[in-house]
């Protein structure tokens, strides 16, 4: 869902670290949290479809929750 994609990007565009605009931690935040209206599980995901990315490292931060039951993974899908 759309809405369980959310940007806390920092207060400071000049800073590399500091306070965020949202409060918490700084970043790109990818929610998993249940519909009250079906009761299912909702997730998120991020996708990208740029074709000019072929070498290079790519780094990702992960701040785990500490929930039963919930997993975080990094993919990446060279297709032609």
């Amino acid at each position: 869902m759309i809405s369980n994609v959310v940007a806390n990007p920092l207060k400071d565009k000049y800073s590399w670290t500091g306070n965020s605009i949202n409060g918490g931690d700084a970043g790109l935040q990818l929610w998993v949290r249940a519909n009250d209206s079906d009761g299912l599980i909702g997730s998120a995901e991020l996708a990208a479809q740029r074709t000019d990315l072929l070498y290079g490292s790519f780094r990702i931060g992960v701040k785990m929750s500490g929930d039963s039951g919930t997993c975080g993974a990094f993919f990446w899908v060279r297709g032609w």
